[in-house]
């Protein structure tokens, strides 16, 4: 069986990914890395015809997830906090658990480039505004958002997130719910 990947010339891709930088496309890397290892391993099961066009659009899909620049997302990885914030984390997910709750991570670090995108959102570049502030605690490792799942879906009531504000207090987190605009899904490191 002849492997797609000798179609490809993987070392130019390989290059390509590497010299991606992190913080501005990090999606188009994760992308390219992640197509090179499902055409690498689906080989086995398809027919001859269905092998034979993916040994012709490869080239063209690494070069679109490649070359063409996506927006970097903010990381889900808790492992990007500081310490201390990830301890308070842990620890706030393991009271919601106990208490029935079943929680979603959705941000954890935002670089200030990502920031600075999100903040221009329905300022400077269409869209509603998204954020109030170019100096969030995401771009210090020291915050996070999270979201209540109920029913197998994402809800964004307020009342979903009362219980969550009050275990943040108690684990030593702020909560963007108390706050002025609030924000019920954010919890970040209490300012000393």
């Amino acid at each position: 069986m002849k492997s797609i990947m000798t179609r490809v010339d993987t070392t130019s891709i390989s290059k390509n990914i590497t010299r991606i930088p992190r913080e501005k496309d990090c999606t188009s890397r994760h992308l390219a890395k992640r197509y090179l290892l499902w055409s690498a391993l689906s080989l086995r099961g398809i027919s001859l015809f269905e092998r034979n066009l993916m040994n012709k659009l490869v080239p063209y899909i690494m070069v679109a997830l490649v070359l063409i620049p996506v927006p970097c997302q903010a990381s889900r990885d808790v492992n990007e906090l500081t310490t201390e914030t990830r301890e308070k984390f842990y620890e706030l997910a393991e009271l919601a658990g106990r208490a029935g709750k079943d929680l979603r991570l959705l941000c954890t670090y935002r670089s200030q480039e990502s920031q600075d995108k999100l903040f221009a959102k329905g300022r400077t570049s269409p869209g509603k505004k998204v954020t109030w502030t170019r100096r969030s605690k995401h771009t210090r490792r020291i915050a996070f958002d999270i979201a209540v799942v109920k029913d197998g879906r994402i809800s964004w009531k307020p009342e979903d997130y009362l219980y969550l504000g009050r275990l943040a207090e108690k684990v030593g987190l702020t909560w963007g719910g108390n706050w002025k605009v609030r924000d019920y899904g954010h919890f970040e490191l209490k300012s000393n």
